[in-house]
């Protein structure tokens, strides 16, 4: 039993048109629409992320560039203060002399302290100023923190950072020059700034120039700076999307010279194929593997080296896990609409059908076993000009035919009963008469009465002598 039901011939027409429907449209459905929606998808998100990259990677470099203005003019308005500027050209050529008066000396570094703590109060970010004579030598060392500035011995320079080697190769002009990113003797990620102090009326003659100020920054401390920019904090504003965009500043040598949470200082990220791409001077989107996110990304890359600023590596990466799962969780969102619809479509199409062709046959197959139960009804007439329409019409031709035939035969077997009974009547009455001539008569009586379409009866019998039939008996007319 359990196998003559497994055999899709014995199904019902309704589950037959399920299962026709879960294989031929459901499932094809399922195994096309959800490939193909995640394919298109993840080809549409991809897409859309180079063309972002693209747009918005040039434009952050912009934003960094107007930054690094920003600071370079931050700071000369921060020194250039003409009541200052005598003040400062004095220190500067008279603090070398041994020969000035210790009362000069020190009106000369109180006037110089004041005015780092000033500037300490204007630009919160500054973590250390120096003072350099025109031919590189160091002035004076000053600690900023906090409010606090702590002044050290200006013979034996400490903790030299990359404003020195500027200043020792000659490549301090006379525009402000910024250094790219390190790490401090805190380990904290700074820049130098370098100032080229010059009299106010002459800001092009190379004569006249006094020294060099360098003023550190420290950066996680621009946040609470005014005056100078967040460089950090414009690169964290990098627009997102659905999908995680990272951004990383890079040296020269590949170090990461923007921390966060997952890359300290000065990480690696020379392995990088964006990093190496950028160095050989590739500016585009392009897909490699990050060592820095540690997964296939796509990304803008690019080096840029600023005017009297530093040459930075940007890369701007979104990883492609992040587009390949949003391309499949779209593609399922896909599949469960167009599950939904297409069960929908289906659950009607199988009541439509059972309705059209299920429910007639089955009313046509009842129909039949009635009749085969002997009852008389009227097949069921259909209206529709269909293949069940024509089913019924030759189920009902058919039903005609064999009540005809059965009508036709019970006639027939009644009349054959008819007659048996009446020769039996016959047989019984000829075998209660003895008298020949009373034998006759009655004879023709019962063969007219008993014989309907019988209307007249002779009996003749053959004369022994004259052998001729002899009327013996007559009825009727």
């Amino acid at each position: 039993m359990s196998l003559r039901r497994l055999n899709f011939m014995n199904w019902p027409i309704s589950s037959k048109l399920t299962a026709i429907f879960l294989l031929a449209v459901l499932l094809p459905a399922v195994l096309i629409v959800v490939p193909f929606s995640a394919q298109r998808g993840n080809a549409m998100l991809r897409e859309q992320n180079e063309v972002r990259l693209q747009t918005l990677g040039p434009a952050e470099v912009a934003q960094i560039r107007l930054a690094l203005i920003s600071l370079s003019t931050g700071i000369e308005r921060l020194v250039l203060d003409p009541v200052d500027y005598d003040q400062l050209e004095r220190y500067f050529y008279l603090v070398r002399w041994t020969s000035v008066s210790e009362d000069v000396r020190q009106e000369l570094q109180q006037f110089i302290t004041g005015k780092i703590k000033q500037y300490a109060t204007q630009a919160p970010s500054l973590s250390r100023v120096r003072l350099y004579d025109i031919e590189g030598n160091l002035l004076l060392d000053a600690l900023i923190d906090g409010d606090q500035v702590f002044i050290r011995d200006a013979e034996a320079e400490q903790d030299q950072t990359l404003a020195n080697a500027l200043i020792a190769a000659g490549e301090v002009g006379l525009r402000t020059t910024i250094t790219s990113i390190y790490a401090d003797s805190s380990g904290n990620p700074s820049l130098d700034i370098v100032y080229t102090l010059r009299p106010p009326w002459d800001p092009t003659g190379a004569a006249s120039i006094v020294g060099q100020m360098v003023f550190t920054q420290n950066l996680l401390l621009a946040d609470k700076d005014l005056l100078l920019p967040n460089l950090y904090a414009l690169l964290r504003d990098f627009p997102q999307s659905e999908q995680t965009t990272r951004v990383f500043l890079l040296d020269d040598r590949g170090q990461v010279i923007m921390p966060d949470a997952d890359h300290g200082l000065l990480s690696d990220g020379g392995r990088s194929a964006g990093f190496r791409r950028a160095q050989s001077g590739e500016t585009r989107v392009s897909s490699y593997h990050s060592p820095l996110l540690q997964t296939d990304v796509i990304g803008f890359h690019t080096a840029v080296a600023f005017p009297d600023g530093p040459r930075f590596t940007f890369l701007v990466e979104t990883p492609l896990d992040e587009i390949n799962r949003e391309s499949i969780e779209e593609g399922f969102i896909a599949l469960l609409w167009v599950g939904m619809g297409t069960l929908v479509l289906g659950l009607i199409s199988i009541a439509l059908g059972t309705l059209l062709i299920a429910r007639p046959i089955a009313r046509l197959t009842e129909a039949t076993r009635q009749i085969a139960g002997g009852s008389n009804i009227q097949l069921p007439r259909f209206t529709r000009r269909d293949e069940i329409s024509v089913l019924s019409q030759s189920f009902g031709e058919m039903a005609d035919q064999l009540l005809s035939a059965i009508h036709e035969l019970e006639d027939r077997v009644a009349e054959r009963t008819h007659n048996l009974e009446a020769m039996l009547e016959v047989s019984r009455v000829l075998a209660t008469i003895r008298d020949l001539d009373t034998l006759l008569e009655e004879v023709v009586n019962l063969i007219r009465d008993q014989f309907a379409p019988v209307y007249h009866a002779q009996v003749f019998l053959i004369d022994a002598q004259t052998n001729r039939a002899v009327l013996r008996a007559s009825t009727g007319q």
